[in-house]
């Protein structure tokens, strides 16, 4: 989930109130938006949420987010700070864009059972090799804290919990020829992302991500898309991966789980964790088509089969089960969507069943999803 895009998961209903610009010192230029929103899900009760987008902060030109969710189940706070620069090079033709943001996140939810927080700085040189063409290297800080762990949680987390820094580099390559970055009805997107950390902080690790899209028009003016994701972050210094750093997939990828109902789970007695994993794949298949029209947008239905797994941990031993099971075992479900695509965003019914799956697996056939950027 990025940082410069919101987006919210939530099940079984939403309502979204109203969002609007937010005029800086020129009444006639909006640069940035607040939105308002109230929510019921399974996961996190009634939730009521908060956001606002500045990108000319006092007319500084530094971009600022706050956003703020809320239930009787938890909480989240978000805020960030970013600003950009144009690198001119003499001689060429390329002027590298460089990319400061400072951000925190903090969270506390039940069903997690412990709280996290994370401060950090990236700094990125972005270099628009054409205009659908990025290079992208990086600097990355970041200083995580585990805590408040309930006494439910699996043994395994309890023994991550603390502060720890991490540091280092990051090299990235994206390609997109998409024509609509809401909802795309032709082209491709991929994308791949290296890091490295071992500069200075406490952890040492490697990763690599990658993703790819494609989007094709069909007859009566529908839509099928293809797409592949994947990633591994692998230990450098023999120490676990934490699992703030770990994977996790379910309700939105593959739809039909419930978020981090898949992969890796520490369960016996009071204990239910989901513990994550360090290597993931998923691909969805998906088509749909305008069904009628409404005065702010357009409600399309369609079908979809979504696939993944997540795997891979060093520590399987020495929770509260004798041996947690961390190999690969595939997922999958089908199923059908309704989605409405207005002015404010993309709000997307789902209804899936997880045919293919492991019996500790935890399931959520009905999802709700809300998305809108800035």
């Amino acid at each position: 989930m990025s940082r410069t895009s919101y987006q919210f998961l939530l099940a079984l209903g939403a309502a979204a109130l109203a969002t609007g610009p937010v005029v800086a010192q020129d009444p006639g230029t909006p640069t940035g938006y607040i939105t308002l929103g109230a929510a019921y899900s399974e996961r996190y009760g009634e939730t009521a949420f908060a956001t606002i987008s500045e990108e000319n902060l006092f007319g500084t030109g530094i971009g600022a987010g706050l956003s703020a969710e809320y239930s009787r189940s938890g909480y989240r706070i978000s805020a960030d700070l970013d600003t950009g620069f144009t690198l001119p090079v003499a001689g060429s033709a390329i002027a590298p864009e460089l990319d400061i943001s400072v951000y925190l996140d903090e969270r506390k939810w039940q069903d997690a059972a412990y709280s996290n927080r994370r401060a950090g700085i990236d700094a990125d040189l972005r270099f628009s090799v054409n205009e659908r063409l990025n290079l992208v290297a990086g600097y990355f800080f970041y200083d995580d804290t585990l805590s408040n762990v309930a006494a439910t949680t699996s043994p395994l987390i309890a023994a991550e919990a603390g502060q720890q820094t991490a540091s280092g580099a990051k090299l990235g390559l994206y390609f997109d020829s998409t024509d609509n970055p809401l909802r795309p009805e032709s082209g491709l997107s991929l994308g791949v992302t290296a890091r490295y950390a071992g500069l200075g902080g406490d952890s040492n690790w490697t990763s690599l991500t990658a993703n790819a899209a494609l989007y094709q028009p069909l007859p009566m003016n529908g839509i099928a898309s293809l797409s592949v994701t994947g990633g591994q972050i692998r230990s450098l210094d023999g120490n676990a991966i934490r699992i703030t750093d770990r994977a996790f997939l379910g309700y939105d990828l593959p739809r039909g789980f419930a978020f981090g109902g898949l992969g890796p789970r520490d369960f016996a007695g009071a204990v239910n964790s989901p513990l994550g994993g360090e290597t993931y794949a998923a691909a969805s298949i998906a088509t749909d088509f305008p069904m009628f029209e409404t005065r702010s947008g357009t409600v399309y239905g369609g079908i979809f089969w979504e696939g993944g797994s997540v795997w891979d941990l060093q520590n399987t031993t020495g929770g509260a089960m004798p041996l947690v099971d961390d190999s690969l075992n595939w997922r999958a479900s089908y199923g059908i969507s309704l989605s409405w695509v207005g002015p404010f965003g993309n709000l997307r019914l789902s209804w899936a069943d997880a045919y293919l799956r492991q019996s500790y697996d935890i399931t959520q056939p009905v999802s709700l999803t809300f998305s809108t950027s800035f």
